[in-house]
């Protein structure tokens, strides 16, 4: 799609629509955080928002493979060996676009967005809850905080700041 928008709308198009889509991601994560201790289940659904930065990334890359190999085509004329050197670079380029960007983006949520939402919760609520209690457990047990996981401990978390403040 970035590269359709590259050869038929602008060159600066499938840059600006990536990097729009990164900072709505980044800046909804930031908004979320700030909303921890106020409404842990909302502040969760924003933080998840996240995962917007890698996949625009990965989609820049992904259109960025599609240009390399669209610029890097061999040509006519060129020689045998030219041609095979110019598709060994163009290969190369690609599966190292592919590795860094597109392949790291599907590990995101587990390798940096779950670390960073965990940890913002057990800056906030630390020593908010009675030791032992539900809440205190989802905050700090160091087990996975992976999507569905950490939906239920936020669940778990809203309970007992109500439970603690009282409702409302």
């Amino acid at each position: 799609m970035l590269a359709f928008f590259w050869f038929y709308v602008s060159v600066w198009s499938p840059v600006l629509l990536a990097a729009v889509v990164g900072l709505l991601g980044w800046g909804l994560f930031r908004v979320g955080r700030s909303k921890v201790s106020e409404n842990p289940v909302k502040a969760l659904r924003l933080m998840e928002w996240r995962i917007l930065l890698p996949g625009s990334l990965a989609a820049a890359a992904s259109a960025a493979i599609i240009l390399v190999e669209f610029y890097l085509q061999a040509k006519e004329g060129w020689s045998d060996q030219d041609k095979r050197i110019v598709a060994a670079f163009s290969t190369a380029i690609t599966t190292c676009l592919g590795a860094l960007f597109v392949k790291g983006a599907e590990s995101y949520d587990k390798s940096w967005i779950a670390q960073q939402i965990r940890q913002c919760f057990q800056d906030v609520f630390a020593n908010s809850f009675p030791r032992g209690s539900e809440a205190d457990l989802a905050v700090n047990e160091e087990s996975d905080w992976d999507p569905a996981d950490r939906r239920e401990r936020v669940q778990r978390i809203a309970q007992g700041l109500e439970a603690t403040q009282g409702p409302g």
